[in-house]
């Protein structure tokens, strides 16, 4: 798979096609060291900390956090977010461990 490297006014990102999915790794420039990933449009979200908002409220693991606030999950580097995100991609999944 290859990623296409990009820049616009708000971000410079990385974005690539896996078996039908686009997968995006992008930056902010408020935030340049703060990576963030999507799985088609759909953000991926950190569950290691997700998971101790839902044991602190007694949700179930499945919960969706909606109302209750929620992590994102990010990395100092986009190879670190480019490999959660194509685990993401392969697995059918938008939250996965740090």
């Amino acid at each position: 798979m290859t990623w296409t490297y990009g820049e616009n006014k708000f971000q410079k990102f990385y974005d690539a096609k896996m078996d039908g999915h686009e997968l995006l790794v992008y930056s902010n420039y408020q935030h340049p060291d703060m990576w963030m990933g999507a799985v088609d449009g759909r953000v991926v979200l950190n569950k290691t900390k997700n998971n101790r908002i839902r044991r602190r409220y007694s949700l179930p693991k499945d919960a969706d956090l909606q109302g209750y606030g929620y992590f994102l999950l990010t990395g100092k580097t986009p190879e670190y977010m480019m490999k959660k995100v194509e685990y993401c991609a392969k697995h059918g999944q938008t939250e996965i461990s740090q």
